[in-house]
């Protein structure tokens, strides 16, 4: 997720990648969750959302294990993933 997709004003994530026409869709975000990304952006306008000093890339590529890793702490089945949000 790049900053540059995130509208502050109307609270939505641009989603401009997917494997479909119909995948590219506007999220409606939360108070909370725009609070989050403030916070996890700080003054930066563009580049990555999510950074990573471990991967190659420099940033996060996918959820999965950070969801699953939250799953678990929660105590949920493995029933609920990343595509049940």
């Amino acid at each position: 997720m790049r900053i540059e997709n995130l509208d502050w004003d109307n609270r939505l994530i641009f989603v401009p990648d997917s494997k479909t026409p119909e995948g590219r869709r506007l999220v409606p975000m939360s108070r909370r969750v725009v609070k989050i990304l403030r916070e996890r952006c700080g003054e930066r306008r563009e580049g990555w959302v999510l950074l990573s000093t471990r991967a190659a890339s420099g940033h996060i590529r996918s959820i999965d294990r950070l969801f699953r890793q939250a799953r678990m702490k929660a105590g949920l089945p493995s029933a609920h993933g990343p595509a049940a949000i």
